[in-house]
């Protein structure tokens, strides 16, 4: 094989990787038959659908109720999915919608006669340990929560945005890392959000080594449900 042959090679594969990731940031999702677009958040790039391997480790960690509608991660994370490698845990969002409610048309009326029940839900009663844990973050003590936390064990965080077409609300969460004996500690924030009469999540995940990670998944999520609902006014 000649030096231009190897080139032309070596470009032909530059080129389709950067459409194929170019590709990625175009999506639109569809929930009961609706069409939503879904822009990727700022920095962050689509992978599910690039490997059945992937798709598989993602679906086992939605919750048998959900079905899930689109993974984002970094660049990193894009390229390991691409050649069939489990993503690492880090920082990335997901796009989530409940089965049970994909077909049902949510109304303005609907949506906010919801939010009690919604409320009333997520904010399960917190025992002492628990409202230890959650003094120590709002303190920013550097210390180490997971040893307070069981396996899937979750300490909901309440509620820190409502519009009248979302409802925001964080947990923390303990994790395993499927691939290894590891386990860490998770931030999720999500975002029920009503476009187009539709209600589904997005979600922000990040794992936790101190207040900076919460704040990051909080202003995250609602940067990216400002971004949708924008991508669907037109």
């Amino acid at each position: 094989m000649n030096n231009t042959t190897r080139f032309h090679i070596i470009l032909f594969g530059a080129l389709s990787l950067g459409a194929r990731i170019l590709w990625a940031g175009t999506d639109a999702i569809s929930v009961g038959g609706t069409t939503i677009s879904l822009p990727p958040p700022e920095g962050f790039f689509r992978y599910d659908g690039k490997s059945a391997k992937v798709d598989r480790f993602e679906e086992r960690l939605v919750p048998a109720t959900n079905r899930l509608l689109a993974a984002f991660g970094s660049e990193e994370t894009l390229a390991e999915v691409l050649m069939d490698h489990l993503p690492k845990s880090e920082r990335h969002f997901a796009a989530e919608s409940e089965r049970s409610l994909e077909s049902r048309d949510i109304t303005p009326s609907f949506f906010a006669a919801s939010k009690p029940s919604l409320r009333k839900t997520v904010s399960s009663p917190l025992d002492e340990k628990y409202r230890s844990v959650i003094k120590e973050i709002e303190s920013n003590w550097s210390s180490d929560i997971g040893a307070s936390l069981r396996l899937g064990e979750m300490i909901p965080l309440g509620f820190f945005d409502d519009t009248s077409d979302s409802l925001c609300f964080s947990a923390l969460t303990k994790v395993q890392v499927e691939t290894t004996a590891q386990s860490y500690v998770s931030i999720a924030a999500c975002c029920v959000i009503r476009v187009r009469n539709r209600a589904f999540y997005l979600f922000a995940d990040s794992p936790y080594h101190d207040k900076s990670d919460i704040e990051w998944a909080w202003r995250s999520v609602k940067r990216w449900r400002d971004a949708v609902f924008k991508a669907n006014s037109r």
